[in-house]
């Protein structure tokens, strides 16, 4: 008879789960740089393309988004209190969107036809 004892059976090793590998976080945007780069003319008008204030009901953006007019000046904007930054942001977000005076009158003139 054999006196050696047989070695354990191996363990069974079950494949790990793999992590899926993260996604890289998007890009912040540095609103003040995005504000500067842009040229914008004092003359040009603001369109709003919203009906309602798209901002939290009582917040502090929701009132700086309370003082655009369709149709004011950049200048008029800013004298109203209207960051460049707010500005650039909301131009980013499809709020409001920028003509020359030209095109700002081609704009009303379409819409009314419509």
């Amino acid at each position: 008879m054999l006196t050696k004892k047989l070695p354990p059976p191996p363990k069974r090793v079950f494949p790990r789960k793999l992590k899926k590998a993260a996604s890289p976080p998007p890009p912040r945007v540095d609103w003040q740089a995005a504000a500067s780069t842009h040229d914008i003319g004092g003359g040009h008008r603001l369109k709003l393309h919203v009906t309602a204030n798209p901002k939290k009901p009582g917040s502090a953006a929701a009132d700086l988004f309370s003082k655009y007019a369709d149709g004011m000046t950049v200048d008029e904007a800013m004298k109203a209190g209207i960051t460049a930054e707010a500005l650039a942001y909301d131009r980013k977000r499809g709020h409001v969107t920028l003509h020359p005076l030209p095109d700002f009158m081609r704009l009303l003139v379409m819409a009314a036809a419509a």
